[in-house]
């Protein structure tokens, strides 16, 4: 059998191996995840600002599309020789008549 030789310097090695070196292993997963974490954040900053510039390019479009539309019908009403005045004149539906 050989004699282990245990020396104090053999002993400081083995504890810091033993607890990870910082910096360079992650001391657990708490720190792991942290790292993850704020890697993913410009993802998820991204994602928002491409999602919010898509909420904004559909609802301009759907404007435009009612408008357009609107403009089709007071043309073709007037072709027919409907009168094309503002809808407040018109009485709202769901008004009770007595």
């Amino acid at each position: 059998m050989t004699k282990r030789v245990s020396t104090p310097w053999a002993r400081t090695l083995a504890a810091v191996l033993a607890c990870g070196l910082p910096g360079i292993v992650p001391a657990g997963p708490t720190e792991a995840a942290q790292k993850a974490a704020s890697a993913a954040a410009p993802t998820v900053q991204k994602t928002e600002a491409a999602v919010k510039k898509g909420v904004k390019k559909a609802a301009d479009a759907v404007e435009h599309g009612a408008k357009a539309a609107g403009s089709a019908v007071s043309r073709g009403a007037k072709k027919i020789g409907l009168p094309t005045g503002p809808a407040a004149s018109a009485s709202p539906r769901g008004e009770l008549q007595q």
